[in-house]
């Protein structure tokens, strides 16, 4: 019941049908009363008054239902269109987010494979070959998604704190120099700015959608 009163309240309630409406009123009212007090001799010599008297109350009646069938037309096409425009701006936000949470996700992804080279190589011992080549090959895709999934400036500056330094304490002396503790504190830079950057996207996201 709610829905057809909203309806019919946007089909005839707006300033156009009541503008119309009034005027055709008055007029079919002056009219009739023209008609009514204008003397035969009157009505002879001014040809409108004429052709008022011409119609009856069945034609006013006729012009009326017209106008208002008319009016009913326009009002239901525009309740129509300003549905389908809000139902396509609520499609274009839902599809939004959702690409925020498919980007949120993935990007946990990289993060999660990150993670387990992280361990692999802090697992291994020394005498085993690094996996360089799987390391060199989580940083290509993880620039190449930050770079693609992002709209500019922001994939650059995404970039730009993947490739930074973060600044983890290392192991220091000879230690912290050998091909092994390279790798491995290459692994966790680039992982911790994945978390930072996951992190601004959540903001982001909720910032926009809530």
């Amino acid at each position: 019941m709610y829905k057809r009163t909203s309806f019919l309240k946007e089909v005839f309630w707006h300033k156009g049908v009541a503008v119309v409406l009034a005027f055709y009123s008055i007029l079919q009212l002056v009219f009739n009363i023209i008609g009514w007090t204008t003397p035969p001799e009157t009505q002879a010599k001014y040809q409108l008054i004429k052709i008022v008297q011409f119609f009856s109350w069945q034609t006013w009646l006729i012009g009326l239902l017209t106008i208002v069938a008319v009016m009913v037309t326009e009002g239901s096409y525009r309740t129509v269109k300003k549905r389908e425009i809000e139902l396509a701006k609520k499609n274009e936000f839902l599809n939004a987010r959702t690409a925020s949470e498919i980007i949120q996700t993935e990007l946990l992804t990289f993060w999660l494979a990150g993670d387990k080279l992280f361990n692999e190589i802090n697992d291994m011992p020394p005498n085993v070959a690094l996996p360089v080549a799987q390391v060199e090959e989580w940083i290509s895709q993880s620039e190449s998604f930050l770079q693609t999934k992002f709209r500019s400036p922001m994939n650059e500056l995404y970039l730009r704190m993947f490739r930074e330094d973060a600044g983890i304490t290392q192991p220091v002396g000879v230690f912290g120099q050998t091909p092994h503790a390279k790798l491995r504190a290459r692994v966790e830079s680039h992982k911790y700015q994945l978390a930072r950057i996951h992190a601004l996207v959540a903001i982001r996201h909720l910032g926009a959608f809530g």
